[in-house]
């Protein structure tokens, strides 16, 4: 009886309902806005700093930055639509 249960609760979670397509594609291009935005934001702050100091390596780090910040947020937001909760 007891094995039953156990198979009966494994079926229950494997069946759990997967997100839609339209749901999907709503996270994912958001998320691909929030990579954007991240790296123009900071490269803009960096710019402003570059132009400020009169020297390059600000725009880059900001642009870095971004990117990072940025795709840290994707990485949350895939584990997130994934199921991973590591």
């Amino acid at each position: 009886m007891c094995a039953f249960a156990d198979e009966n609760r494994k079926e229950e979670r494997s069946a759990r309902k997967q997100p839609s397509d339209w749901t999907l594609f709503a996270v994912y291009s958001g998320a691909t806005l929030q990579l954007a935005g991240c790296i123009v934001g900071l490269g803009f702050v960096g710019h402003v700093v570059s132009a400020h100091v009169h020297r390059l390596w600000p725009t880059v780090a900001g642009v870095v930055l971004g990117v990072i910040a940025g795709v840290s947020g994707l990485t949350f937001l895939v584990k997130q639509v994934l199921g991973d909760r590591r």
